[in-house]
């Protein structure tokens, strides 16, 4: 993501967000369901350059929805695959004398996920989520006027996840 500040200083580079989610998903048959993923994170590191990294804080939220494929047998494991689409909101917020005109920016972009996971079957309605590991494409744009990607129109990115499944 190219990060510029409307008269403060800008850079080409990367970053880190770790955070929470969850998803919720109706399963239409033993292969099919139907997925709805939120989650959010917070900027962390140092992997923008000075000034900016020491005076930004600054979130993600993705909001996506899709169909995921569960391959269920009588073995514990559970493995899936899924595909969704929807949106993504950073926020950033400088606070700081190098960012004077615009201490917070916020765009919201079309974003989609593709990936696959492993779940472990612990009892009929609890299970762990070993691993999930996807693909994140944005699409913020050259048309952000407040030049958040400028010169960007496609991010990728790599989310990694796991957790706890409950099953209703």
């Amino acid at each position: 993501v190219s990060f510029a500040i409307p008269g403060g200083p800008s850079a080409s580079a990367s970053f880190n967000c770790a955070g929470a989610g969850g998803t919720l998903a109706y399963n239409v048959s033993s292969v099919v369901g139907l997925a709805a993923d939120l989650g959010g994170c917070k900027y962390f590191g140092q992997t923008l350059p000075a000034p900016i990294s020491n005076n930004i804080d600054g979130s993600a939220f993705t909001f996506l929805f899709g169909p995921r494929f569960t391959a269920r047998s009588h073995s514990a494991f559970r493995p899936f695959a899924e595909v969704n689409a929807g949106g993504v909101r950073l926020k950033f917020t400088c606070d700081s004398a190098d960012c004077p005109n615009s201490p917070s920016i916020s765009k919201v972009a079309f974003a989609m996920t593709a990936g696959g996971g492993f779940d472990v079957k612990i009892s009929p309605r609890f299970g762990l989520r070993l691993i999930q590991a996807e693909y994140l494409y944005t699409r913020f744009g050259n048309n952000c006027s407040l030049q958040v990607c400028s010169n960007n129109n496609n991010q990728n990115s790599f989310r990694l996840k796991s957790g706890i499944v409950i099953g209703w």
